[in-house]
């Protein structure tokens, strides 16, 4: 059996344009669609075909002399990170601490 679609896109950004607009389903990646299914414009499917979530870690070398601008950008980032992966949880979205 093939399957003639009527929409085709190569971008994430427009493909969950038109999923919100109705004309069709597409995959999406969780933080991208947090919003929309949250504010119920997007509802999840198909959800036993989930591929498991990918693990998000902030990987840099073991030092004492830890360049300021990394140590900046670590305190920045690890905290937002992790309010953005509670929220995905909560929302019964794949996410991975």
């Amino acid at each position: 059996m093939s399957i003639a679609p009527r929409l085709e896109i190569n971008d994430a950004v427009t493909a969950i344009a038109a999923a919100e607009a109705g004309e069709g389903i597409t995959v999406a990646l969780s933080y991208m669609v947090a919003e929309q299914i949250r504010q119920g414009r997007l509802v999840q499917i198909l959800n036993e075909w989930t591929p498991p979530a990918v693990p998000v870690h902030l990987v840099f070398p073991q030092s004492r002399l830890l360049a300021p601008k990394l140590r900046v950008f670590v305190d920045f980032v690890a905290p937002r990170l992790k309010t953005a992966l509670d929220d995905l949880g909560a929302l019964g979205l794949p996410n991975e601490d």
